[in-house]
Order: C-alpha cells, then sequence, then structure tokens
C-alpha cells in the first residue's frame, strides 16, 4: 500500500528495505567492508572447522596456514561488499535513486568475486550474472510475498467459534456411526 507518506505495510508502519544503509558513501561503504568481513571470516573458520587437515602438519596447528585460510575469504567478501557499496552509492549520486545503479553496483562486486580467476571472461560472466541478480532483488522488493492479504488471512485469521461440517461429511458420519466423534 502506498499513501502520501511513502510505502506501508498492511499494519500502517513505514515499509521500508531491511538494513536500508543511510549515511554518507564512505560511511556507507565502510559498513559494508567490515560486514562482508565478518562474513568472510565467519567462512573462513568453517572452512577451517570442515577441512582441519589442511590446518595442522603432524598434530601441530600451524598459524601461518589458520591466518591464511581466514584472511583469505574475509578480504575477498569485504572487497566484493565494499565495491557494491560503493559503486552503488556513486550511481545514485550521479544518476539519482533507481535500479539501474544495483544492476552498476552488482556488476562490479560480481567483476571483483571473478577477478580471483584472473580470467576476464570469467570476470564478465560474474559481473553479468551478479548484475542481473541485484536487479532482480532491487525490482522486486525485500518480501517474497506475491498476496501480503492472503499471508495475513492464513497467518492471523481463526477459525470460526462453531465448526459447519459439510453434506459429504455428515452424510458419511451417519453412514460409519462409529467414527463419528472425530
Amino acid at each position: 500500500m502506498v499513501n502520501a507518506e511513502g510505502p506501508k505495510n498492511l499494519w500502517g508502519e513505514p515499509n521500508d528495505r531491511p538494513m536500508r544503509l543511510s549515511g554518507s558513501c564512505i560511511e556507507r561503504t565502510m559498513y559494508s567492508a567490515i560486514a562482508g568481513g565478518v562474513a568472510g571470516t565467519f567462512m573462513g573458520s568453517v572452512q577451517l572447522a570442515w577441512y582441519p587437515d589442511a590446518a595442522s602438519l603432524v598434530g601441530v596447528t600451524s598459524l601461518r596456514v589458520v591466518s591464511k585460510t581466514l584472511a583469505r575469504p574475509s578480504l575477498w567478501m569485504a572487497a566484493t561488499a565494499a565495491t557494491f557499496t560503493g559503486v552503488d552509492c556513486l550511481a545514485e549520486s550521479l544518476r539519482g535513486e533507481n535500479s539501474w545503479n544495483a544492476v552498476i553496483g552488482g556488476f562490479s562486486a560480481g567483476a571483483v568475486m571473478g577477478s580471483m580467476t584472473k580470467r576476464a571472461d570469467i570476470m564478465f560472466t560474474a559481473g553479468l550474472g551478479v548484475a542481473v541478480l541485484m536487479g532482480i532483488l532491487d525490482l522486486s522488493g525485500t518480501s517474497p510475498v506475491y498476496n501480503p492479504e492472503e499471508l495475513k488471512h492464513k497467518q492471523f485469521d481463526t477459525l470460526p467459534k462453531v465448526h459447519v461440517e459439510s453434506d459429504a461429511l455428515r452424510e458419511l458420519k451417519e453412514k460409519y456411526p462409529k467414527f463419528k466423534n472425530l
């Protein structure tokens, strides 16, 4: 629902994207880089837990291998997140706010992800794929719900106080009196 005050959800509250970053481009880029770094560190720690043999030689854990396994995904994910946010913010400041900014930022972030392979064709296709994904996400909005009224009905509406049985069920209960209390 959209009114003069902007988009609203079913309960009349403002319906803005979750985690919508505000502030200057530098603040938003730094915030995204930190969030990407945290996600990358988590990914590296999961990788260490999943494949512990790579980090140890004869029962002794190598600090160099552990730090490399943690730092590599952390830096790449921080760089990818910072690139997306920085390019998106730059495009927004040059072009105004629209969905094409997410496409431009997505292409740049995908190119950064693809640059790990050091191949231009992979960089281009990764950029194209992420650009399409980010454009679709920005255009479709944050809600995966197609019909919010129907979802509200499914979640919060209640059954009537007196249950009314169908004619077919009543006939079956008359035909099989043993099961009439089910």
